[in-house]
């Protein structure tokens, strides 16, 4: 062995040592192995304090195949170098107190069978990242805080190997109930060697270009990621608080589809929802009294939905149906032949003494929206529509993408008559095939 590698060896071990001093870990590990008698560690890092100061580290733990897990495969767990073995665990450590963070056993993650994992520890960090799949190819990546434990932002990836111009990408930051996807236009031919998931991460944070769509999601609150419906939503009377996307027309963000923005009148909209429900609180400091004919020419929402044919990002115009909602409550059959949900509306007053209108869209079949959904604001201004901002692109009054509702892996409910993030458990669960 080269002087350079001795060295190195000697002081991973005496970190190792050191490490394991300060977390007292002959103490710890017999909680943590149990009598599975392959456990072994393998890995014990260091990962800063929690926010009350305590010393955190995570250890990585490896089990022969005596010890694979009953659910896993009768091979074993797949391993980096091609051999199989009973799978790895990652437990946090704080003070005295070992937790589970993540059990994984690798069955190839897809008919391919190339799928892997990839962890990194930060200070009061744990990520994961998880690939697999086989044509349909996919990648997942968590973050969460250690202590305490919540998620702070959930990504993935998808696109498909037989078609390497079709990509989506989309991000969750948790915090602010946030989601967006971006995605490869596969309707137009674009020459780039990186595949569709690189593509797209290097486009994240700058504005969307030819070649891509996106749009801002609707969240989906749910700590069950495998759900069709959300735990709850909001009843009549309340405000949409901390579980709720804030959209503010400012001409920052979404896309400004007719008009110019009003610096003067910048309405802000809140939205959640699930497959079959959406609930949209809006705040106009400015709304229109004019007394058109038309609902077009009154403040008004315009939600996009559209019938999944083919697998394409783009959405086809002829599949595309608008449903308009006046701030009255009065629903509107728009472009196609959309199936028109019940509305109950209700006015309140959110955190800020502002007025603000609350309409809770409830449609008759359960994956209404599963195809996507686009949600526009439209301005008028003396009885004549002005402006239109919109969460995704629309061109000549057709969207180009209608971005998925998302869910976002949180628990809410009403705290003091406002819709707010009661439990994040920040759960990390391998996605699998």
């Amino acid at each position: 062995m080269s002087t350079a590698r001795v060295f190195a060896a000697v002081i991973l071990t005496m970190t190792l040592v050191a490490t394991a001093q300060a977390a007292d870990i002959g103490k710890i590990k017999p909680q943590i192995c149990g009598s599975r008698a392959t456990c072994r560690m393998s890995g014990l890092q260091s990962a800063g304090k929690s926010d009350t100061g305590v010393p955190l580290f995570v250890a990585e733990l490896h089990f022969a195949l005596a010890d694979k897990p009953k659910d896993g495969p009768g091979d074993g767990c797949h391993t980096d170098n091609g051999d199989n073995d009973g799978g790895v665990e990652y437990w946090l450590i704080e003070g005295e107190k070992p937790r589970l963070l993540l059990a994984l056993c690798n069955d190839g993650y897809g008919a391919a069978g190339v799928g892997y994992d990839e962890v990194h520890i930060a200070s009061n960090r744990f990520t994961h990242m998880q690939d697999g799949g086989s044509n349909d190819r996919w990648e997942n990546i968590d973050t969460i805080s250690l202590s305490p434990q919540h998620t702070l932002r959930s990504e993935y990836c998808g696109f498909r190997g037989t078609e390497p111009n079709y990509g989506v990408y989309g991000w969750v930051e948790v915090a602010h109930m946030a989601a967006n996807q971006l995605a490869i236009d596969d309707t137009i031919e674009i020459n780039d060697n990186d595949d569709p998931c690189t593509r797209l991460k290097k486009r994240i944070g700058k504005p969307v270009e030819h070649g891509y769509l996106g749009g801002i999601a609707v969240p989906f609150a749910s700590t069950d990621t495998g759900s069709i419906n959300a735990n709850a939503l909001p009843e009549k009377g309340a405000t949409l608080g901390s579980c709720a996307s804030v959209w503010k027309l400012d001409g920052k963000s979404g896309n400004v589809v007719f008009g110019k923005v009003d610096p003067a009148r910048q309405a802000e909209i809140r939205f959640v929802g699930d497959f079959q429900n959406l609930v949209v609180q809006i705040y106009d400091p400015r709304p229109d009294h004019g007394a058109p004919q038309s609902w077009v020419n009154t403040d008004h929402l315009e939600l996009w939905t559209t019938t999944v044919e083919g697998f394409s990002s783009h959405v086809d115009p002829k599949a595309a149906k608008q449903i308009g909602i006046g701030l009255d409550g009065q629903v509107h059959r728009g472009l196609g032949k959309p199936v028109l949900p019940a509305v109950e509306r209700w006015e309140a007053t959110d955190e800020q003494n502002r007025a603000v209108v609350v309409l809770k869209l409830h449609w008759p079949t359960q994956d209404e929206l599963a195809a996507g959904l686009g949600v526009a604001y439209s301005e008028a201004e003396g009885g004549r529509q002005t402006r239109i901002f919109a969460t995704s692109q629309i061109v000549k009054n057709r969207p180009l993408y209608l971005p998925s509702v998302m869910v976002i892996p949180v628990a809410c409910g009403a705290v003091n008559g406002r819709w707010e993030v009661t439990e994040n458990p920040g759960q990390l669960e391998p996605q699998g095939d």
